[in-house]
């Protein structure tokens, strides 16, 4: 016996055992398994000292094994999760050497694998915000799963539901409208979705129009209120009213989106326009004339070619053109458009009112 103890000591003196990790169960996500460090214990008198990296709730337990010889064992039961996958599990077992001398430790790792279907599922797009139509996004999709994704697979929303666009990790493509974006990740044991993601197109100012508040017909001395309305995205940062009377286009208010008079008896034939304009292009609106009380017809959207005489068409058509072309030019960036003015000459007169 003492020569037993004996050897025991000398070899635990050179070089202690290694303990031993054993999981019991399914390793399976949701499933509850048993995980046991153990160490072989050549004196239960003086067994080796066990700890690990798990909850500690109860004292290591001596067992004798069919041979007659002890193992030292801490145990702990877990719910198993998708968070435990890659968990490095470490035990140490510590054994006594000789009274105020240091024990002899020996360290055992083991890495979990726990398996479960994807989680986490996110989508990306770059360049992200506005984007012009003609240009090239890309989208992205990512996820954690073990074993990994196998599928990526990208939907754009319609009103007639969701429709496959695309497979894989990347999507890029080259935009020609907005629209609703999400990807889907697949492997072995199931799929997740990832949230909406919203592509949103530049659009140039469209349908720009004038609108009249209070509405025809008005009355001489009454205020009225035009207001410039337009579909554009970004919203139109920029807006200019124009008025004709007698053959000559006139400016009359710049950078405000309603323009408010006091009706006089002059307004009868004029014909009022504004411009819209974003960073994208500008668009200016048909005219739009007053209706008086009295006149046999409503308020309407009234063309160039209907309230100017005959013989002044060409010069009105010819002076909106040249216009918009100069308005493109004055306002190709914010600082010319806060700064914009309209000189006279040729056959129209520019004034600001």
């Amino acid at each position: 016996m003492i020569s037993s103890l004996l050897l025991s000591f000398l070899f635990i003196s050179d070089s202690p055992w290694s303990p031993t990790i054993n999981i019991s169960g399914e390793v399976k996500e949701k499933k509850s398994v048993t995980i046991s460090c153990s160490a072989f214990t050549p004196c239960p008198h003086s067994p080796p000292q066990l700890t690990w990296n798990l909850p500690q709730n109860s004292h290591s337990q001596i067992e004798e094994n069919t041979d007659g010889t002890f193992t030292s064992k801490i145990q702990q039961s877990i719910t198993l999760s998708h968070s435990h996958d890659g968990f490095n599990i470490s035990c140490s077992a510590t054994y006594p050497v000789d009274e105020g001398k240091p024990g002899k430790t020996k360290e055992t790792q083991q890495t979990l694998s726990v398996p479960y279907a994807p989680k986490e599922t996110s989508a990306s797009i770059s360049p992200s915000g506005l984007v012009s139509a003609g240009s090239w996004v890309n989208l992205t999709c990512s996820s954690r799963a073990n074993p990994p994704v196998s599928n990526f697979s990208w939907f754009l929303k319609t009103k007639d539901g969701s429709m496959k666009v695309a497979e894989g990790h990347f999507y890029r493509f080259n935009v020609t409208h907005g629209g609703i974006y999400y990807c889907e990740a697949t492997n072995i044991l199931g799929n997740q979705k990832s949230a909406e993601i919203p592509l949103t197109v530049e659009d140039p100012p469209t349908d720009t129009s004038v609108l009249i508040s209070p509405t025809d017909p008005v009355s001489v001395g009454s205020v009225v209120n035009l207001t410039c309305s337009c579909r554009a995205n970004p919203p139109a940062a920029h807006f200019v009213w124009f008025m004709t009377s007698d053959g000559r286009l006139e400016m009359i208010k710049t950078d405000t989106q309603v323009y408010s008079f006091k009706v006089t008896s002059s307004n009868r034939d004029r014909l009022f326009y504004c411009g819209c304009r974003n960073h994208l292009d500008i668009q200016l609106s048909r005219g739009r004339q007053l209706v008086f009380e009295g006149d046999d017809q409503s308020g309407k959207l009234v063309s160039v070619q209907v309230i100017v005489k005959m013989l002044g068409i060409l010069l009105l058509v010819s002076t909106l053109i040249l216009f918009e072309c100069f308005f493109r030019s004055k306002f190709s960036n914010k600082s010319a458009a806060e700064n914009f003015e309209m000189s006279s000459g040729g056959t129209a007169s520019l004034s600001k009112k």
